[in-house]
Order: C-alpha cells, then structure tokens, then sequence
C-alpha cells in the first residue's frame, strides 16, 4: 500500500537527513557562525540540489556515470578536494585568525555540492534501490515514485538544515568568545574531513 511505503522512506529519509553527514556539518557551522536566517539560502540549495541529483541518478545518470571509464574515479577526486577546501573555509580560511568562515554558503554553491557529496550519493543509489515502484510487467519501476520521493526529501532536508542551523545558532552565543568559536569551527571542520571515509 502506498501509505506503507510512504511511511517507510519517511523513516529512511529522516534517519539518513537528520544523522550527522557533510551537509548537516555545514548547516550546523553556518548556524553557529551566522544565525539561521542567513542560513536559509544555503538550506533551500540543498533542498533543491538533492532531489535534483536524485532525480538525475533515477533517469540514468548513474548508468551514464558508470560506463565512461575513469569518470566515477575523477567525481571521487572532486569531492575530496572540495571537502577539504570547505574544512578550510570552516576553520577560517585565509581569515583563520579570526577563526570564523567569510560568509555562508550560497544557494547555488549548497544545490552543486550535491554532485561532490559522498553522503549524497549514497543517499541517491540506497533510495533508488530501496523504495523504486513496480512497473505492470512487474519489473522495477525507479521513476514510478521519483516526484513523490523528491518532494518528501525536499520537505525532510528542509528540516534537517532549521534542525541543524537552529543547534549551531543556539551554541552561537556561548561560543561568541573568538577561543571557543576557534575551537568550534575546528572541530566542525575536522568532522567535515571525517565524511572522506564514506567515499
């Protein structure tokens, strides 16, 4: 029954949205360093940007992304390095005396990251896998539930980044001596680095 099923990716989405991941890591430092309204273009650009890339594995992107030689190993590259400079932006960057990132992620940045997050990726094929419908022939239908499972994983990383933000910007106020925040943003960076060990 529809109502099951839903019921199931809900559990599924919410334990894989809400458990600690690289983009709840950035949702929680961008909570604690600039408060949840400057937050919310990042939120949106993940909310938007994963369903997106789930909809684009769903229609053949893994496929596509399998066949070409190389490829899969480059994207595995990619993200490493973009993880790494996001810890290093984290941490402070070129500002790192102060010890606080230059601004928060944008909501263009947040929707591209998708592509470069092992987290994400991992999310994509286990859903696809997972909660794909049956066509009448009783084959695999991965596209059957594609806009209802887009649109649940908009709602539940909606969720996710207020969550996340709100735990960053109600540490804010304790960590507003430049010691702590220092300290904070290191450790939210090294967790960040942590998310390498998924790709």
């Amino acid at each position: 029954m529809l109502e099951d099923w839903i019921a199931g990716f809900v559990i599924f989405a919410l334990t894989l949205s809400l458990t600690p991941g690289p983009n709840n890591t950035l949702f929680t430092a961008s909570g604690v360093n600039f408060g949840i309204s400057r937050t919310v273009p990042h939120i949106l650009g993940v909310a938007v940007g994963f369903p997106a890339m789930l909809a684009a594995v769903a229609l053949g992107l893994w496929s596509l992304l399998s066949a070409v030689p190389g490829l899969l190993e480059a994207l595995r590259y990619v993200s490493i390095a973009i993880l790494i400079y996001l810890a290093w932006r984290i941490a402070g960057g070129a500002a790192g005396k102060i010890g606080r990132p230059e601004r928060p992620m944008r909501f263009y940045e947040a929707a591209a990251f998708q592509w470069v997050n092992p987290k994400a990726w991992l999310i994509s094929a286990s859903a696809m896998t997972t909660f794909s419908g049956v066509a009448a022939n009783g084959s695999p239908d991965i596209t059957s539930r594609l806009p209802l499972m887009c649109a649940l994983f908009f709602a539940i990383v909606i969720l996710s980044g207020f969550t996340w933000a709100g735990i960053g910007a109600g540490l804010s106020r304790w960590l507003q001596d430049g010691i702590r925040l220092r300290i904070a943003n290191s450790v939210l960076a090294l967790l960040l680095l942590s998310s390498l060990f998924l790709a």
